[in-house]
């Protein structure tokens, strides 16, 4: 679904919104029991707390429009299987940072998030949200993501990682 329609437009001051990327069904939600239902016994679910509405409905929509919600009806999402690892080179560092500022990335990141490095996953990369990373590395044997306080230490650990053929997609 494109979105999940909220019990209410208004949210009280000092309140959360709640937005499930992954879950039973993909959306905004403007109570906590209506985004728990969602993820409850939902595995490798993903969901955030925004403090507006507005916040919400734009880390879902930018997060919609790049293809990163799923509504999964049941209580598991499926993942693939690894099939190949493919050695990551030096020339690939602009893609594996193609995501760091895109607007869906900025959208659903706090002001003080941290960093995620995915070094083995699908999409091995730099990323400023953990749902981006885990995306890239939930189910696949082998997969490798930490996490970093600041860009500069996550970025500085990828490209050690790259060059040192370290970094790796799975297929």
């Amino acid at each position: 679904p494109a979105s999940t329609t909220p019990r209410s437009t208004q949210v009280s001051p000092g309140r959360n919104v709640y937005v499930v990327f992954i879950g039973r069904k993909a959306g905004v939600y403007t109570e906590w029991a209506d985004c728990r239902a969602q993820v409850s016994a939902v595995k490798h679910n993903s969901y955030k707390s925004f403090g507006t509405l507005a916040k919400g409905q734009a880390a879902f929509a930018a997060a919609h429009a790049r293809g990163l919600t799923f509504s999964c009806g049941s209580a598991t999402l499926n993942v693939g299987r690894v099939v190949e690892r493919y050695p990551m080179m030096p020339d690939d560092l602009p893609l594996c940072l193609a995501f760091i500022d895109d607007d869906t990335s900025t959208a659903m990141a706090a002001a003080d998030h941290i960093w995620y490095v995915v070094f083995a996953g699908t999409q091995p990369g730099v990323y400023r949200t953990y749902h981006e990373a885990a995306l890239a590395t939930t189910g696949l044997n082998g997969a490798k993501q930490r996490s970093y306080m600041t860009r500069v230490e996550a970025e500085g650990a990828f490209k050690q990682a790259l060059y040192a053929a370290e970094v790796h997609r799975l297929v």
